[in-house]
């Protein structure tokens, strides 16, 4: 199994981060903002050998919403965060479980 954080540090995916972003217009996928943006796993059942449709960019403040950090604040797309979040619960509920 792969460790994910020493993943997250491997050319590899600096290459599909950055191509996430590309294909995005460098703009977050639920708000549109641009500036600091993260590829964000929708799933990680092929962690390492990830489709491109397995992730989506996001926004510092999407990301960390979408995470439930606290104090972060809600953009003007957040319903669609909660939307993308629940859909992928279901997914992962059909599923079986996973990340």
């Amino acid at each position: 199994m792969i460790n994910y954080n020493q993943y997250l540090l491997t050319p590899e995916w600096a290459a599909l981060a950055q191509e996430t972003k590309r294909l995005a217009g460098f703009g977050c996928q639920v708000c549109n903002a641009g500036g600091e943006l993260h590829a964000h796993h929708r799933t990680y059942e092929r962690l390492g050998h990830e489709l491109q449709s397995d992730l989506v960019c996001l926004c510092d403040s999407c990301h960390a919403l979408f995470h439930g950090k606290q104090g972060a604040a809600a953009p003007a797309g957040w319903a669609l965060v909660q939307s993308l979040a629940a859909e992928v619960a279901e997914s992962r509920r059909a599923n079986g479980g996973g990340r």
